[in-house]
């Protein structure tokens, strides 16, 4: 469990510089996707709604990871920035992600 938490702050931390970046030109590899390591994608996800969970705002968390991810609102605020070669590719993640977020809803319900 330790381990995920240290994770989950270098991602929340690697997710504030990205969005208050502006440099244009994002590829795939810039975004900080919420995976545990290479074989446990979205594993970031589940565990900061487990972490919520704990602390009573599970809702609110899983509120904030809806929006984070929502790909309309995602694309309106990166897409532009986006390399094309990329962009396909991470619009695709992003909305993979959003489905696992609002699968995750199911689950609080």
């Amino acid at each position: 469990v330790a381990a995920m938490d240290g994770m989950l702050r270098a991602h929340e931390a690697a997710w504030e510089r990205f969005q208050a970046s502006s440099s244009p030109g994002i590829l795939y590899e810039d975004v900080p996707w919420p995976d545990a390591g290479a074989c446990r994608p979205n594993a970031l996800l589940s565990h900061a709604l487990h972490c919520a969970a704990e602390a009573g705002a599970a809702r609110v968390t899983l509120r904030q990871l809806q929006v984070r991810w929502h790909p309309d609102k995602w694309s309106q605020r990166f897409a532009s920035r986006l390399y094309a070669s990329h962009a396909e590719r991470i619009l695709r993640r992003v909305k993979d992600i959003a489905q696992h977020v609002n699968g995750l809803s199911k689950s609080l319900s």
